[in-house]
């Protein structure tokens, strides 16, 4: 699945995905540790001019109820801030 985001030109601050994923998550999650984990990667690409692009690594992922996080969406719900 791709996560989609459009940074502003100029723009400096972070960018947070809130996306409903098809894992069961939570205390009644019926697999072992070992099958919870999953991979987060980032891509990143200039749409136009010239410079420098600074990106670093996620620093949290949490997994979650939709309870917890009623801004979940399909599409990840991006937000820049």
């Amino acid at each position: 699945m791709f996560l989609v985001a459009t940074i502003p030109s100029g723009g400096n601050g972070e960018v947070s995905f809130k996306w409903i994923h098809p894992a069961p998550v939570g205390l009644f999650d019926p697999r072992s540790v070992a099958e919870t984990n999953f991979i987060v990667g980032v891509e990143v690409r200039r749409a136009s001019g010239a410079g420098n692009v600074y990106v670093e690594q996620p620093y949290e992922a949490v997994l979650t109820s939709k309870l917890l996080t009623p801004t979940a969406a399909t599409n990840g719900a991006p937000a820049f801030a």
